[in-house]
């Protein structure tokens, strides 16, 4: 979210591997390194739900076995609150995101334009991102693995004139989404073979 979350879901991670040089050729095209964020390579034994909430997000995740050590789905949903409450950390990010707005301050705007009136001023912090990953194992050396995600921020700051309808609006606006298709088979305990399907949109 612009900086201030995660990129990804923590719930959604079980481990994090960091590359500075020396990556494998499917890392091919990067420079700089490499953060290869994994999900849970297992099927879970039972269902599990966690719910939590903190200053700055809500969230909701649950691990669900369909078929015992064959097929099990996981799904995770997070989301701000800043609309419910009068959160001073949304403010604060809001006046950090729109510090050199045109119209980040409401009284030096409308001494700029002149205006003459009542002036509303209303500011927006939304985001939301959600991931699914399902896990299907049909034998003991093959695992076949989908997974889709999508992140949406959106930061908004609006002044409405009393006397029309006109108004200005400074936004930021991101959307993300990836979805991955991997099957794997081990055909021993040296040799596996992979084949993937990536596609993202940022």
């Amino acid at each position: 979210f612009v900086g201030l979350l995660s990129s990804c879901n923590p719930y959604v991670i079980d481990e994090i591997t960091v590359y500075n040089d020396g990556f494998r050729s499917n890392f091919g095209g990067r420079i700089a390194g490499v953060i290869n964020m994994d999900g849970k390579k297992h099927h879970p034994n039972k269902h599990i739900i966690n719910a939590n909430i903190n200053l700055l997000t809500a969230n909701i995740h649950a691990l669900v076995p369909i078929v015992k050590d064959r097929i099990s789905i996981e799904a995770s949903y997070r989301t701000s609150y800043g609309d419910v409450f009068n959160n001073v950390i949304y403010k604060s990010f809001f006046n950090q995101a729109f510090q050199f707005g045109r119209i980040s301050n409401i009284n030096n705007f409308i001494e700029t334009n002149e205006l003459q009136g009542q002036v509303f001023n209303k500011s927006k912090v939304d985001f939301y991102d959600y991931n699914l990953r399902a896990l299907f194992t049909p034998t003991s050396k093959d695992k076949i693995e989908i997974n889709y995600i999508k992140a949406q921020d959106l930061v908004s700051n609006s002044l409405t004139f009393d006397w029309s309808e006109k108004h200005e609006t400074d936004t930021i606006s991101l959307g993300n989404f990836g979805l991955s298709s991997i099957w794997s088979h081990q055909f021993s305990d040296r040799y596996t073979t992979q084949i993937a399907y990536i596609y993202s949109g940022f």
